[in-house]
Order: C-alpha cells, then structure tokens, then sequence
C-alpha cells in the first residue's frame, strides 16, 4: 500500500503483532543467518529462529518451530513474541520463514512486528 492509501482493514498497513522491542526480519540461507546474528548478539539482543537453527546460534535464541512445520510456527510465533517482552529484548532478529502457504501467514505476522524492516542475506552477499 502507498503512504497515502486508507487501508480497507486493521493489520493490512501498520506494524502489529509487535513486542516492545525493536523486530528485524532476516532473509537468507541457515548459514547466513547463523553467521549474521552470531556477530550481533549480546546484551538485550536475541534470535528468533528455527529447531535446527538453535544448536548453530551462541546464545539468547529462541525456537518458534521447525523450518517446514508451518502450523508449529503459526501456534508459537505469539507467544515468542511475547516472550521477548518479558526478557526487556532491545532487538530481535527473526528468522523469515518460507512465503507458502501457512508460512506466508507466518512470514505477515513477522513482517508486521518487523515494521516492514527486512534485511535480505542473499542480496547484501551479491553486492
């Protein structure tokens, strides 16, 4: 939707779903992910990710379910969310999920608590 839209329901233009903290969306490969929020977390910094992931990542990484179990993500991703409340997170770096089916659901609810901001892996690495 542009800036100047009105839109036609709640949710279709605003950041919601959101946690007191700041939520970046992450696209890319396991690798890239692990990598990228590996550099980044501390003190009031976490990972929001999947199963497989959580093994790979140092610390402060919390599960909202398996890569290709898209009902799971869609039962956990509210809770996590509110998770991150309870831990006073400053930032949150959420893995983005598959845009198919469930998942693409999954991926809206993110992208709103995101407030749109994505960072895309895969196209900084091409730079």
């Amino acid at each position: 939707m542009s800036a100047d839209e009105v839109p036609k329901c709640p949710g279709m233009k605003y950041k919601h779903y959101a946690p007191k903290s700041e939520v970046i969306l992450v696209k890319g490969k396991q690798e890239e992910f692990i990598n990228f929020v590996n550099s980044r977390l501390g003190d009031g910094v976490y990972a929001l990710c999947f199963d497989e992931d959580i093994k790979l990542i140092d610390k402060n990484a919390f599960s909202y379910g398996k890569s290709h179990n898209f009902e799971e993500q869609a039962k956990k991703i509210f809770s996590c969310l509110r998770k991150f409340d309870d831990l006073n997170a400053k930032i949150v770096y959420a893995r983005a999920p598959m845009q198919n089916g469930v998942g693409l659901a999954v991926y809206n609810r993110l992208i709103r608590a995101a407030g749109f901001k994505v960072i895309d892996l895969d196209k900084n690495n091409k730079k």
